[in-house]
């Protein structure tokens, strides 16, 4: 599986999703530790700050899988499924999707022809679909 994170900059509200996307270099050590490096030409980065436990930003890891439109599922996405609608962690290192509580459905191995709807930060009516039942809530942050 290709290893790769996009991350949402609480501050400025944006998704960067590449190097490109944002003015300075975001460097991911650990999921709960990033930092942040001004961009320059040279091999020497200046360190500009760090961000522990998402301050600043949560970070998403990619799920592995695409979308049945071709784009990569990110972990927090909100997908779409045979079953219903639901958002995507990582359990245990399997792929799953979390129907919301009021569902009764229970996990999903993310699997199969699903759709990405969005997700809860660039899209923020999505929220309804992560309404966890409180065993998840204490595992997982909302």
């Amino acid at each position: 599986m290709e290893i790769k994170f996009r991350v949402w900059d609480k501050i400025t509200e944006h998704m960067i999703r590449s190097p490109y996307d944002a003015p300075f270099n975001v460097v991911i050590v650990l999921p709960n530790l990033v930092e942040i490096h001004k961009k320059s030409k040279t091999k020497m980065k200046e360190f500009i700050e760090g961000d522990y436990l998402g301050e600043r930003f949560d970070t998403m890891l990619y799920a592995g899988i695409k979308d049945k439109n071709g784009n990569e599922i990110y972990e927090g996405d909100i997908v779409k499924t045979f079953c219903g609608v639901g958002e995507v962690i990582n359990e245990d290192g399997d792929w799953v999707v979390v129907p919301p509580r009021e569902s009764l459905g229970s996990f999903l191995k993310l699997s199969g022809p699903v759709e990405i709807l969005g997700n809860i930060y660039e899209n923020k009516e999505l929220k309804k679909y992560i309404d966890k039942p409180e065993y998840l809530k204490r595992r997982f942050k909302q």
